[in-house]
């Protein structure tokens, strides 16, 4: 909890400097820029996810020490896989002309990045996060702020590509300089390649599905409905950030604090259900707020011409209470017992989801067809994890979501509807149905789920007493 809970202040701090640095973009780019700005930067994050552990996965698993040849063979083989990434990428862009050749610009250094994969995974095994909270940090004001500024000053697109080369070569510089074994250059190992190669494999199909997926969705969107409606769907998951930021922070903790569970011979089942409780309590406490106010307050912050991004958040907020906290939970676990082919499986069907109900949606309906798509894929990702988890070792999973699921909804509802009734500025009617969505959602709370909500305080009390700055 200690970790999760430093990872997600630092991922607060750096998602309001991106919130900010989004709305500069918003303001000075057209449509069709902002929609090329979007690529590239849900590219940067696909390509890092993609290999930010990878063949170095089963190191944070073990209990033994990695050598120096495994996290030289680590560096290796991250390098080569980013390398390719960023090569296909440039090569689609080049060959596709005018402002998308600006994407290429924007990954072009990514390579260097795989020089942290040690780092990463010994901060990773220790459960200690606050350096690699720092440095995202870091690297998010590179990306957003130097990037708002050089925009502001004019310079368009190109400023993303100078902004993006500072965030990937500054953020390896400060990893490399933090940690014991300091530059760890690359050397491949064919028998090192072939002891993690199995358990990577999954580990790394995972995050390379969930790549294909979020090129996808952009791709997908910009096709069928033009760049300008990516944008719209853009500037959705921008306002969204927030529940993102917790089940992230909480994603990348489960896995090896599952692993240390898992080696101290815990009551799994207990660990589980106690998790699944927890996230999705904490989820609600952000979506409903959000989802209430969402129709006033995406004009208000970023004008009125991207107000259709207001449809698209209930729907995905839905899908964030119901795939979060059984994605957070079951997934680590399921990592942690090597059972990682039932996380790989969700993967492929999950966006398989998205594209059966999304892409034949965007005509008629809009941009808010891709937020359908984000819930049925959210669907069919808990109902597989979550079968998983109670058939190994009985979890009940939908016993843990249905009352902060109900009351999230509930909430959300009531808080929207109690803005009709009133006529007040844009953004004094998103704060009151926020305040509308989260006062009812504690009353349910405290009403029908008073023990667990009060566990989670205390561990929140216990996770923040002192938070590292």
């Amino acid at each position: 909890m200690r970790g999760a809970l430093i990872l997600g202040l630092r991922g607060v701090l750096s998602r309001l400097i991106a919130l900010a640095g989004t709305i500069v973009f918003a303001r000075s780019l057209s449509a069709e820029e902002f929609g090329i700005f979007a690529l590239g930067a849900t590219l940067m994050i696909s390509i890092d996810s993609l290999v930010r552990a990878g063949l170095g996965a089963g190191l944070i698993r073990r209990s033994a020490e990695p050598t120096r040849t495994e996290l030289e063979t680590v560096v290796a083989v991250n390098g080569m896989l980013m390398a390719v990434a960023v090569g296909i990428t440039a090569a689609v862009c080049v060959s596709i002309g005018g402002d998308a050749v600006a994407v290429a610009f924007m990954v072009a250094l990514m390579p260097v990045t795989a020089f942290r994969a040690p780092g990463a995974i010994g901060f990773e095994r220790a459960l200690s996060y606050r350096k690699l909270a720092q440095i995202e940090v870091l690297e998010t004001t590179a990306l957003y702020g130097l990037g708002a500024v050089l925009v502001a000053a004019g310079l368009g697109l190109p400023a993303l590509g100078i902004a993006a080369g500072l965030r990937a070569v500054g953020g390896t510089l400060l990893m490399v300089r933090a940690t014991p074994q300091g530059l760890v250059l690359p050397r491949l190992s064919r028998r090192v390649v072939r002891d993690l190669a199995s358990f990577a494999g999954r580990y790394q199909g995972v995050a390379l599905v969930n790549f294909m997926r979020d090129q996808g969705v952009n791709l997908g969107i910009a096709a069928v409905g033009g760049v300008a409606m990516l944008g719209v769907y853009t500037v959705a998951t921008r306002v969204l950030q927030a529940p993102q930021i917790l089940l992230e922070a909480l994603f990348r903790v489960s896995y090896p604090a599952m692993s240390r569970m898992a080696q101290q011979g815990e009551d799994a089942r207990n660990v589980v259900e106690r998790t699944l409780k927890a996230v999705a309590l904490g989820t609600g406490s952000i979506v409903a707020p959000l989802a209430a106010a969402s129709v006033p307050l995406v004009p208000a912050v970023f004008g009125e011409r991207w107000s259709d991004a207001a449809t698209v958040i209930p729907p995905v907020s839905l899908s964030l209470m119901i795939g979060g906290p059984v994605a957070v939970a079951a997934a680590g676990y399921l990592f942690a017992v090597e059972a990682g082919g039932v996380v790989l499986r969700s993967a492929v069907l999950h966006t398989l989801a998205w594209f059966l109900v999304a892409l034949p949606l965007l005509i008629p309906l809009g941009v808010v067809a891709a937020g359908l798509g984000v819930l049925a894929a959210g669907v069919v990702e808990a109902s597989i994890l979550g079968w998983a988890v109670h058939r190994r070792i009985g979890a009940r999973v939908l016993r843990a979501l249905t009352t902060p699921l109900l009351a999230a909804t509930a909430a959300a509802g009531a808080g929207s509807e109690a803005i009709a009734l009133i006529a007040l500025d844009r953004a004094l009617e998103a704060l009151v149905a926020a305040l509308v969505a989260g006062g009812i959602y504690a009353i349910m709370l405290l009403a029908f789920q008073r023990g667990d909500l009060m566990v989670l305080v205390r561990l929140l009390r216990g996770a923040a007493r002192p938070i590292p700055v």
